[in-house]
């Protein structure tokens, strides 16, 4: 049996989101697979089958935001509840979904309601712990942007010494190149005295004939 054609998006016994006129969008999987994108859809928690459009239809990865919007039990959500808890443990196999689908047609309503309360406390659990995770990150950026910031500023300060340092080393290069010229203008100085002192010398030896 062909899993999936060419130009499908999704699988044969794929978990979905499916949209039904005016009902919010609702865990089923597909069915089968027929021309033109048209899926057959089974709706969880219910006896009911229809055939939709590919535009109908969404991922199951889209389940953050398809159930954001309960934040409590109600007569009108308790359905969807149960529905989604039903999808939350089905497999993608034949096999599977047709437990599930013995099950929601043998499940008391002792039971139904037990899994609609798990379910909705499983829903905030994972809202808050999605919150959590979102916060955490927000967290470790401003930490790496800080981190990045200081960085910065240690480079800038490091750049600022290494600069003051070439500084001070080329002064004290020009200081040793005057040193140098200061040196051998003495020492050429010395030399001129030392000469003109040695003419006078002669002289006085020749004049008073030493």
């Amino acid at each position: 049996m062909e899993k999936k054609d060419s130009k499908s998006n999704f699988s044969l016994f794929e978990v979905v989101w499916a949209k039904l006129g005016d009902f919010p969008y609702w865990p089923g999987w597909i069915g089968s697979i027929k021309k033109n994108n048209i899926y057959e859809i089974y709706f969880f928690g219910e006896d009911t089958k229809i055939d939709l459009e590919q535009k109908l239809i969404l991922k199951w990865a889209n389940f953050d935001e398809l159930t954001k919007n309960i934040t409590e039990i109600t007569e009108e959500n308790k359905n969807l509840l149960f529905a989604i808890s039903i999808a939350l443990n089905a497999g993608e196999t034949e096999m599977n979904i047709l437990e599930h689908k013995n099950y929601v047609r043998n499940c008391s309503q002792k039971e139904k309601e037990k899994k609609i309360k798990e379910c909705f406390e499983f829903l905030n659990y994972n809202r808050e712990e999605k919150i959590k995770e979102r916060k955490e990150k927000i967290k470790d950026k401003e930490n790496n942007k800080n981190n990045d910031i200081e960085e910065k500023k240690d480079n800038k300060e490091f750049i600022g010494v290494k600069k003051k340092r070439e500084e001070l080393l080329l002064n004290q290069n020009k200081l040793e190149e005057i040193v140098s010229q200061k040196e051998i203008i003495i020492k050429k100085c010395c030399m001129e005295i030392y000469e003109s002192s040695e003419k006078i010398k002669k002289k006085i030896k020749i004049k008073f004939k030493i």
